[in-house]
């Protein structure tokens, strides 16, 4: 279902189990389809039925077991009028719904271990934490979104340079502080990455040039020894075989006519 070529949301609850996202941040998305829809001017009761049908089948399941029928009798008992807008009661009874699911302890525990991420900038860093910091009920919520961006920025030299400044640090101050420097910080990193570019290429070149020098050695080497056996040096560890004069004078019998009674001279 769409207005004007703008598609709603993904459905909050299709199947049951647990939740994809929190209830206030699709509700967010959900607000943001009506105006951009046009359907923020439909009535109350027509933006009821669009909120449903956006819930998906189980949200739908849940919101009719909802006591949402006996708050309003409890309204009219006690003589008071009941909402005009059923939408916004809706809303109320979802979000009071949906929210009791998220206990507080598991919030500020994820808030509390998130930490800034490899390759995570510190805008982004401040926008998780401030999410995150929106769901804890914190009683200083500027104290705790300090303390935790401190404990858990990346960089030591930041970190130091934040708890030197002791009680006087505010969270304002740091988010306004790191927003400037951030163009001066993707300087340092591009420069950092010609740096290292250009000493891994000095570095491939010197292991070449090692390389290089390791084969001309054992060439130089191999042809000195195919050029001694060529000239016929022997090796130390082997013996030069006897002649053939040797041969002969040890032998016991002519060579020339084959007799054994005497020896060619």
């Amino acid at each position: 279902m769409a207005f004007a070529g703008i598609a709603p949301p993904d459905p909050f609850l299709p199947t049951p189990g647990r939740l994809v996202q929190p209830w206030f941040r699709w509700h967010d998305m959900f607000k943001v389809y009506l105006l951009a829809s046009g359907a923020s001017e439909f009535s109350p009761e027509r933006r009821k039925a669009l909120l449903l049908h956006s819930l998906g089948p189980e949200g739908q399941r849940i919101f009719n077991n909802m006591s949402i029928s006996q708050a309003a009798k409890k309204t009219e008992e006690e003589g008071t009028e009941a909402t005009p807008d059923v939408y916004d009661s809706v809303v109320t009874a979802l979000a009071k719904h949906f929210d009791a699911t998220c206990k507080l302890v598991g919030e500020r525990h994820r808030f509390h271990r998130r930490i800034q991420f490899p390759g995570e900038s510190i805008q982004e860093y401040v926008t998780a934490l401030t999410e995150l910091a929106a769901r804890c009920s914190f009683m200083s919520q500027e104290e705790s979104l300090r303390d935790q961006f401190v404990a858990g920025v990346s960089s030591h030299r930041i970190r130091e340079r934040l708890l030197l400044e002791g009680s006087s640090l505010s969270f304002k101050g740091i988010c306004f502080r790191e927003s400037n420097q951030g163009g001066s910080s993707a300087n340092e990193r591009i420069f950092r990455l010609c740096v290292s570019q250009y000493l891994r290429s000095l570095a491939q070149k010197a292991v070449h040039r090692c390389s290089h020098r390791i084969y001309c050695r054992v060439l130089a080497l191999s042809v000195k020894a195919i050029r001694q056996l060529h000239r016929g040096t022997t090796p130390p560890s082997r013996q030069r075989s006897p002649s053939n004069s040797q041969q002969h004078a040890n032998s016991s019998y002519c060579f020339r006519c084959g007799s054994k009674e005497h020896r060619a001279s």
